[in-house]
């Protein structure tokens, strides 16, 4: 399993994609999605492993704060293996950005934090039963 989320800065020549990868080592990965045509080939500006899942949660954790913090935009793209986001795309609703944040909790939080991730889930479309 993996954790993937892409971020979006326009004019979208410099957008990022950071990695989770737990395991034994737990690692994050930075990498730059600019590969267009002519473009200058950047290939990643982070990668580090842990031995402590909860120490690779937290740098995640700030790593994508600090993204968003420089006007990055978290978007809806899924695929770990995309390189290039198309133009404007759709930023990540809050709801999926909290089921993001419960699967980083189980990885590396106390069960009592997992708690408060789920229940922050309860009133959105993560937490409603589908109706058939």
């Amino acid at each position: 399993m993996r954790l993937v989320k892409f971020f979006h800065r326009p004019p979208g020549d410099d957008d990022r994609g950071l990695l989770f990868m737990p395991g034994d080592e737990p690692t994050v990965i930075g990498k730059y999605m600019n590969e267009a045509p002519g473009a200058r080939k950047k290939d990643e500006f982070l990668r580090k492993a842990y031995s402590k899942p909860k120490t690779a949660v937290a740098t995640f954790r700030r790593q994508a704060a600090e993204l968003t913090a420089a006007g990055y935009v978290e978007t809806t793209h899924t695929d770990y293996m995309l390189r290039n986001l198309l133009p404007d795309p759709e930023p990540k609703p809050d709801w999926q950005k909290g089921l993001d944040d419960l699967m980083l909790a189980a990885m590396g939080e106390p069960l009592d934090v997992q708690a408060k991730y789920l229940a922050a889930l309860r009133d959105t479309p993560a937490g409603t039963p589908r109706r058939r």
